[in-house]
């Protein structure tokens, strides 16, 4: 990634969290939209680009399938919000955040309530290191769909990195109170404590996230630095030797002593660094 975003999110990277973007378009039964009134060949010509976007994307061949969803952007007039949503989500994955912005601008734009056009913008704006600018796309997502985690999510990250951590931790717990087994939410909300001095809850809570099956990498690693910023440094390095490279782990346990010597929970939050994507 050519830059360094700022905390889902703190995962991809060896303090990096990923928070995950599904697509969720909508549209009314029997409405007549504007996206209906393209000439049905240019209908059929964008369909046909899309199905083969869709199929490259499943197999996780990113750069294919956003060839094809431009070209399928480009074969309609105007793009359906929720192929610039796709499009958006692919350029995301492959941490080519700027464009994504642009993409999910432009979704926005066609939809003003399309909750996955907002949280793509405001996922966008975090990695991207624009945490303030993500707050108001974000809050609204989550006003038009309660139930959409992903929203959640990302706006406490988003008010975390903005140093408003007791409004992150009410967005977490309210969410927490929805989806109590959800292992993105409880470590997003763990590290969220760890920043504030709440060490001991932090760890207890990472130790069940780590602990619970649908656990991964991310989930270990955000253990680590959960654990070196409640002070324990010695058992971080220890977990961090085991499960990394011996130079990644050097690297962590380095990040974690400079994170430590910062001044507070918002200056470690702005220096932590996320990486939105996926």
């Amino acid at each position: 990634m050519s830059r360094r975003p700022p905390l889902r999110l703190l995962a991809s990277s060896a303090i990096a969290m990923t928070l995950a973007l599904s697509i969720a378009a909508c549209s009314t039964p029997g409405s007549t939209r504007k996206d209906d009134l393209s000439p049905p060949s240019e209908k059929a010509s964008s369909e046909g680009l899309v199905r083969v976007a869709d199929d490259a994307r499943a197999r996780g061949d990113l750069v294919t399938a956003i060839a094809f969803y431009r070209q399928a952007v480009s074969a309609t007039t105007p793009a359906a919000a929720a192929l610039l949503v796709k499009l958006g989500d692919a350029l995301m994955a492959t941490g080519a955040f700027e464009q994504a912005s642009g993409a999910y601008r432009m979704a926005s734009e066609r939809a003003p309530d399309d909750e996955t056009a907002l949280v793509g913008l405001g996922s966008a704006d975090i990695a991207l290191g624009r945490p303030a600018a993500a707050v108001e796309p974000l809050q609204r997502a989550a006003g038009l769909a309660p139930g959409d985690l992903r929203a959640h999510r990302n706006l406490g990250v988003a008010l975390d990195l903005t140093g408003k951590h007791e409004e992150a931790r009410s967005i977490y717990e309210a969410a927490l109170r929805t989806a109590p087994d959800d292992v993105d939410l409880r470590s997003d909300y763990a590290l969220s404590l760890a920043l504030t001095g709440d060490g001991t809850r932090a760890v207890d809570m990472m130790r069940a996230v780590a602990a619970s099956p649908l656990a991964g990498a991310r989930h270990m690693r955000n253990l680590v630095l959960v654990l070196g910023l409640a002070g324990r440094g010695d058992e971080a390095g220890t977990l961090a030797r085991r499960m990394l490279p011996a130079d990644d782990a050097t690297a962590l346990m380095a990040r974690i002593a400079a994170l430590r010597a910062l001044a507070g929970p918002t200056e470690q939050a702005a220096a932590l660094g996320t990486t939105v994507g996926g």
